[in-house]
């Protein structure tokens, strides 16, 4: 039971690195300079780009929601019951957010530096809101598989 619980641990680690690259990534991506000519190349790389995204945050959540992170949070800690439930809120609230920003690249039909700081940006926010949830499920994760200073729980 505990290497299991260990095992979620560390995959939750992992995958929260990865996805912080993955938005990295696309950061430096959004910013790459484009002309009239280059512009629906480096369109539809970015909507097949945030699409993979979307699909790697969309399975990151599930790993979390049904691969038991919050239920073993939730078993070891039930005073953070409204923690867990905030948490798979934001899970929905990003994709959301994902998906605006989708549909604002997949609305540009044409060259807009106006337009793709304002991705940038959206971006951006997309990546500090992500970083504070991590924060939160890291404490959660800590107090719930690491009660021990030095080991598992």
């Amino acid at each position: 039971m505990v290497s299991e619980r260990h095992a979620i641990a560390d995959r939750i680690d992992r995958e929260h690195k990865d996805i912080r690259r993955s938005i990295g990534q696309l950061e430096l991506n959004i910013l790459q300079r484009f002309s009239e000519k280059t512009f629906p190349d480096w369109r539809l790389t970015m909507i097949l780009d945030m699409r993979d995204f979307q699909s790697q945050l969309l399975k990151h959540f599930d790993v979390e929601e049904e691969g038991g992170f919050l239920q073993s949070v939730l078993s070891a800690l039930p005073h953070a019951e409204y923690q867990v439930h905030a948490l798979r809120d934001e899970h929905q609230e990003m994709i959301m957010r994902l998906n605006r920003i989708l549909d604002k690249l997949r609305s540009m039909q044409a060259p807009s530096a106006e337009i793709q700081q304002e991705l940038h940006q959206d971006l951006h926010g997309l990546l500090r809101e992500l970083i504070q949830h991590e924060e939160q499920e890291h404490i959660l994760l800590q107090e719930t598989f690491y009660r021990d200073i030095g080991g598992p729980a």
